[in-house]
């Protein structure tokens, strides 16, 4: 239903500035405005008027289906269950642009649990340590490239803590061609499939890669990814990342 992607990213626009005093009533305010059955959005009504509010986001985006790829960029709250980490809890208040973003370049199937995705990535890992800081040193060409990796948790959220012995993925838009441009936005994820360990031995060092399978992910929170120099980086930040490329395919759970 692309005419319905549209839709979506004309209505997530137009609730960038808007607000209202029962959160609950937000989805089906914009299930109306799409043209949208409302029929199982009233039926969830148990529970919290938070929790009511998440569960009808959930049902939404499953109703819509379809939506922009850079959706997973977003600087809103973040719905918390499993399958639905990746998408906002309110379209209101936003970023303007956060909701459409690279609606040009791609348009994602929702199903009801993960969103299916393509662009480029750091992968990290295992983890051994807690890092307060972390910068991804890569060797591209014949030099040192480091990335300043700055987390951010969900309002009123604490960062989550560091997986021990996990691989991650950070999860990027590619930088800008604007050579003055050197940051870009992302997100931190856990490795759920495959065993990327096993899939890394031994590249050659520097060489983008891209995983012949489909990598499924849990998203952990949003990341500010910034081009730093190397002589610079606090030797206690460092950990030794792998690139994969534009078209490397996700499962943002």
């Amino acid at each position: 239903h692309p005419e319905q992607s549209l839709m979506f990213a004309h209505l997530a626009r137009s609730l960038e500035q808007r607000t209202t005093s029962k959160r609950s009533d937000e989805t089906l305010c914009a299930a109306t405005v799409m043209k949208l059955d409302v029929t199982h959005l009233l039926q969830i009504g148990d529970g919290t008027e938070l929790e009511v509010a998440d569960r009808r986001m959930e049902e939404f985006l499953k109703m819509v289906k379809r939506m922009p790829k850079g959706i997973i960029f977003h600087h809103n709250p973040r719905l918390q269950r499993e399958g639905f980490r990746w998408a906002p809890s309110t379209l209101m208040g936003g970023r303007p642009g956060d909701f459409f973003r690279d609606f040009e370049k791609g348009v994602s199937s929702f199903y009801g649990s993960g969103l299916s995705v393509t662009y480029p990535a750091f992968v990290i890992g295992p983890v051994t340590r807690d890092y307060n800081d972390l910068v991804v040193v890569r060797v591209e060409d014949v030099r040192f490239q480091c990335y300043d990796i700055r987390r951010f948790p969900d309002q009123g959220m604490e960062l989550p803590a560091w997986k021990m012995d996990a691989w991650y993925a950070i999860v990027m838009r590619p930088f800008s061609t604007d050579f003055a441009v050197d940051e870009t936005d992302g997100i931190l994820c856990v490795i759920q499939s495959p065993q990327v360990g096993d899939l890394l031995a031994g590249p050659s060092i520097g060489v983008q890669l891209k995983l012949d399978e489909r990598v499924v992910v849990r998203c952990e929170c949003r990341v500010r990814i910034k081009k730093m120099d190397f002589g610079g980086v606090n030797v206690n930040a460092r950990i030794m990342g792998w690139g994969l490329k534009e078209d490397q395919e996700w499962l943002i759970l």
